[in-house]
């Protein structure tokens, strides 16, 4: 028999913040930039398209406010302090996902995690989170599709 299930808390992980003015501005760079040496009049090529500006004026017009601001509209970052693996990270958020929905580990009935660095390229960090959470009863399991994962994860 299936329960309802659904998002009972959120949880963040409150690293230490890294603002654009404590890195400072980056040069642009050759193989990261398609605007690097840029003229209005030729095309510009993204992810494997050619735009041409007769017909995406607009578009390079995006991209070039994209590309012209270093951290791509980015204003902080989170960064791991030495000594803090990916996992408490990702251990420190669950926590605070539980406290938000007044659950304790035994109330968990499966972990889905994507850690898009993980520890260890194998295994995982699913079963080391549910150890670390104290979670005994619930699978956990890694759902990896890249930037899609939690919504690959609602789909499970």
């Amino acid at each position: 028999m299936f329960k309802d299930i659904g998002i009972l808390g959120t949880g963040l992980w409150n690293g230490p913040v890294i603002t654009n003015e404590m890195i400072g501005v980056r040069p642009r760079s050759r193989t990261l930039d398609p605007l690097y040496g840029d003229s209005p009049d030729r095309p510009v090529q993204v992810a494997g398209m050619t735009l041409s500006p007769e017909q995406h004026r607009r578009t390079i017009a995006e991209v070039r406010r994209c590309y012209g601001d270093p951290y791509r509209g980015s204003q902080r970052r989170r960064r791991l302090p030495d000594g803090c693996s990916v996992s408490d990270a990702e251990v420190e958020a669950a926590r605070n996902a539980l406290a938000d929905a007044n659950l304790g580990p035994n109330d968990v009935d499966a972990l889905l995690v994507h850690s898009f660095l993980p520890d260890h390229l194998h295994p995982r960090n699913p079963a080391l989170i549910a150890h670390k959470l104290g979670i005994r009863r619930a699978p956990a399991w890694d759902v990896d599709a890249v930037c899609s994962s939690a919504l690959a994860q609602m789909t499970v």
